[in-house]
């Protein structure tokens, strides 16, 4: 079992891995939405996983090639929320 991703892996997982998948060589996701996941996952792979795929959802939902802070931002509130 592997701990959080540290500061400056969270964007290799994201350009690299999910650039493969979708075919695509420009980035996904801009630098900041890239440090606001990495800031409020902590690091954690799952929640590394569960708001970048939210933040593609919302950003294809809204047609935009690119997730930006604010797609992140409302992923966060729709992954993170409480009753």
């Amino acid at each position: 079992m592997s701990g959080p991703y540290v500061a400056g892996t969270t964007e290799p997982l994201l350009t690299e891995a999910l650039c493969l998948l979708a075919g695509r060589v420009d980035p996904l996701f801009s630098d900041d939405a890239v440090d606001l996941i990495h800031l409020t996952s902590r690091g954690l792979p799952r929640s590394v996983n569960n708001i970048a795929l939210q933040s593609l959802i919302d950003a294809f939902a809204d047609e935009k090639s690119i997730v930006d802070e604010s797609f992140t931002r409302l992923a966060i509130t729709e992954t993170h929320a409480t009753d």
